[in-house]
């Protein structure tokens, strides 16, 4: 007895005439969607992974790096897809090209006051 009253709502709702879609206007929401993920998370990763094949390749002897593992040294030498890193005096350790993270550049004495000053005046 509970039950007939939703066997009539079901009855009641089959009556309306059903929507007819089709073509290109179901393919219109995935598309953009597709779109959407394009520009927000593929576009910029490329570009990501272009930058970091670029400072790989410009890697060279002496430069201050920092790896992926957050260990900072100096490049020694460059054998194919391995670096030696010298971490401290008479320390070298063995790291894979890709696992660098950056280069570290650094700051002159000068800049750092520069940058200080303009923190000062843009409060």
């Amino acid at each position: 007895m509970i039950f007939n009253g939703f066997v009539y709502a079901a009855d009641a709702g089959s009556a309306a005439p059903a929507m007819q879609g089709g073509g290109l206007s179901s393919f219109v929401p995935m598309l953009l969607i597709i779109m959407v993920f394009y520009f927000i998370m593929i576009r910029p990763q490329q570009k990501k992974m272009k930058e970091h094949q670029a400072l790989l390749e410009s890697l060279k002897r002496g430069d201050r790096i920092l790896t992926s593992g957050g260990l900072f040294g100096e490049v020694h030498a460059i054998k194919g897809n391995n670096v030696e890193i010298t971490v401290a005096n008479g320390v070298r350790v063995t790291y894979l090209k890709s696992s660098i993270a950056s280069i570290i550049k650094p700051e002159a004495v000068n800049d750092k006051a520069e940058k200080a000053a303009a923190e000062k005046t843009a409060e």
